[in-house]
C-alpha cells in the first residue's frame, strides 16, 4: 500500500510505501524555523511540533512537479530541508549524505494519515512552544527503526534512486541559506540563532 504526499496548491505530489514507515512529531527549533521559512508555520502543531513520517529518500517517488523541489540549509551541518516552489509546503528533511539515506516527510501533506498509524516518538519536547502532554515514546526503538531502513536500503541499492539528490550525489536544487533578514524571522531572539 502507498501513500500520496500533496502539496497545498495541488502542483507538486508525491508517493511512498506505508509499510515500514515510522511517525515522530520534532520540536526542534531548527524544525520551527524551517516550517516558519517555508510556510509560515502552516505545517506546525499548536506546540510548534512537525508531525513526521520516517522514510529514505530512495521510498520516495515524485509524482507530479519535480521542477518544484527547492532547498535550504539551516546550518552548515544540519539536514537539508526540501520544500516547494509553487506554494512553500515544507515536504521533506534528508541527511547532507545520499549514502546515509534518511528521509522525513511532512505528514501535513497526507491526507488520510491513518495508514501510517500513530506517532511514536515525541522529541526535543523541551524547544515545544507549549507544553507537549501526549507521551514521549521510545527513541531507542525510533532510532533502530530508522537505522534499519537505512541499511535495508544501502544493502539493496535503493538509496541511489532518491529523487532528492543526482547520480553523482549532489543535490537535485541548489541549496540556498536563509538571509539574515530570514533568519532574525525565523530564529527571533538571538540565543535561538545557530552558527
Amino acid at each position: 500500500m502507498s501513500a500520496t504526499w500533496t502539496c497545498d496548491c495541488g502542483e507538486t505530489s508525491a508517493t511512498i510505501p506505508t509499510k515500514g514507515t515510522g511517525r515522530a512529531v520534532c520540536y526542534c527549533r531548527d524544525c520551527q524555523a524551517f516550517a516558519l521559512l517555508a510556510a509560515d508555520g502552516r505545517s506546525l502543531d499548536a506546540a510548534g511540533g512537525s508531525d513526521l513520517i520516517l522514510t529514505t529518500p530512495g521510498a520516495v517517488t515524485i509524482t507530479k512537479g519535480d521542477e518544484n523541489l527547492r532547498c535550504l540549509r539551516l546550518s552548515d551541518k544540519g539536514p537539508i530541508r526540501w520544500y516547494t516552489a509553487c506554494c512553500g509546503a515544507p515536504m521533506s528533511n534528508v541527511l547532507g549524505n545520499p549514502k546515509l539515506p534518511y528521509a522525513s516527510l511532512t505528514t501535513r501533506g497526507f491526507k488520510d494519515q491513518s495508514k501510517f498509524g500513530p506517532v511514536r516518538l515525541r522529541t526535543n519536547r523541551k524547544e515545544a512552544t507549549q507544553r507537549v502532554t501526549q507521551p514521549k515514546g521510545s527513541l531507542p526503538r525510533t532510532i533502530l527503526s530508522v537505522i534499519r531502513r537505512g541499511l535495508t536500503s544501502r544493502i539493496t541499492g535503493k538509496y541511489r534512486t532518491s529523487p532528492f539528490f543526482n547520480p553523482d550525489g549532489k543535490p537535485s536544487s541548489d541549496i540556498r541559506s536563509p538571509t539574515a533578514e530570514e533568519r532574525a524571522r525565523i530564529y527571533p531572539t538571538e540565543d535561538n540563532q545557530l552558527t
